[in-house]
């Protein structure tokens, strides 16, 4: 692997922020958010990470086992010391840790055509005539 591109993965596990990491890696500003999200796709890069995230918490012994229970502590715990914030914040983090606030985007596939269809083409295809309008709500 190229050094900038074990750079990018130290960098990355500062903050796990893949733009700034490239920055901090010596990528250009400019590119910096493209390359980030390049270099996470890359196999290369992402069993690094990911053998360095092992690492550290073998070396630290933490586990996400333990930061869940942690969190979870958090989100639980109503004594002093604690505020209403942080406890939100404990459940915020439990949330996206189970994918609960995940945007879920649905993506139609279009394809694109030099000539224009007949009136026969469309209607196989969509079942009724151009000129007729569908709602797109069925209620």
């Amino acid at each position: 692997m190229i050094p900038k591109k074990l750079l990018f993965v130290g960098e990355h596990l500062v903050d796990l922020n893949a733009t700034q990491a490239a920055i901090r890696a010596g990528y250009s500003e400019k590119t910096a958010y493209s390359q980030g999200q390049r270099l996470l796709k890359n196999v290369e890069v992402a069993a690094a990470i990911e053998a360095a995230q092992d690492d550290r918490s073998e070396r630290t012994e933490i586990t996400q086992d333990m930061v869940v229970e942690g969190l979870l502590t958090e989100a639980r715990f109503m004594g002093s010391g604690t505020s209403h914030g942080a406890r939100v914040r404990a459940w915020a983090h439990l949330g996206k840790h189970l994918c609960i606030f995940t945007e879920k985007i649905q993506v139609e596939r279009m394809s694109i055509r030099a000539e224009p269809m007949s009136e026969e083409e469309w209607f196989e295809i969509y079942g009724h005539g151009p000129d007729i309008e569908v709602s797109s709500n069925p209620y």
